[in-house]
């Protein structure tokens, strides 16, 4: 029986290149990701930044030339060496624990949200990936669990747990084309051996009815060879039975 027309259709493939575009998507939250985790070590810097630009701007306004400099200047290095040493540093209401704290809820809230966006990217765009693989919900889930680790989110869970599933999607995608190149070509010879049956039964049928034919008019012909004899025979003897009569007539007359 040849196969069904749905079974002839290719079926879909993941490549590399249509991959990418989410990928890259997760990427850059990651990117911002890891630079909200950075304010934890930099976030005594930044403050001592703020720290100079602040003093600057005050004391310059109080002072005049040189002896508003050299102020500024011994201020912001007290901040500095007090951030370095590991001490708050307080200007204007901005502190590096404050800097600290916020690169942390910022890289949360980062990772959140690029998680859930990159969710409802995959359920709408590819909802295979989570059947090409029985672990790929498993590992999504736990992308999302380290992107909300304080520290630990600075790595990139998010692109590389992508990177997996999309790999595992393109594999069994290929193994599955594979398979139906074979099954296709499989019902391809199928069907030319139906072909070559039918045929095959067809002069087979041919055949006989041509056999059927010549035995038809074998037997026509026998027939008719018959009853012309029966009819030779008959009009032999009715004109045997004629002269027999005619002759008996003309004793009789004599």
């Amino acid at each position: 029986m040849p196969p069904s027309r749905s079974s002839e259709k290719p079926p879909e493939a993941m490549t590399l290149l249509r991959a990418m575009p989410v990928i890259a998507f997760a990427g850059v939250f990651d990117l911002l990701k890891m630079l909200f985790e950075a304010f934890w070590f930099f976030g005594p810097a930044l403050a001592a930044v703020y720290c100079s630009a602040k003093v600057n701007g005050i004391l310059t306004t109080w002072t005049a030339g040189l002896l508003g400099m050299k102020t500024a200047a011994l201020a912001c290095s007290a901040a500095v060496t007090g951030a370095v040493a590991g001490a708050t540093v307080v200007t204007g209401g901005l502190s590096a624990e404050a800097i600290e704290v916020f690169g942390i809820i910022m890289a949360m809230a980062v990772g959140f949200l690029g998680n859930i966006a990159v969710l409802f990217w995959l359920l709408a765009k590819n909802p295979r990936i989570f059947k090409a693989n029985e672990r790929a919900a498993l590992w999504f889930g736990g992308s999302f669990l380290v992107s909300e680790l304080p520290f630990i989110g600075a790595f990139p869970a998010l692109s590389v747990t992508l990177w997996r599933m999309y790999k595992k999607q393109i594999q069994a995608d290929a193994a599955a084309h594979a398979a139906w190149k074979r099954k296709s070509a499989q019902d391809a010879a199928a069907r030319v051996q139906e072909r070559q049956q039918q045929a095959a039964g067809l002069m087979q049928a041919n055949a006989i009815r041509a056999d059927q034919m010549q035995q038809q008019a074998a037997n026509d012909a026998q027939y008719a060879a018959q009853e012309q004899e029966a009819t030779e025979r008959e009009n032999a003897e009715v004109d045997a039975a004629n002269d027999a009569q005619y002759t008996q007539n003309f004793a009789d007359a004599a």
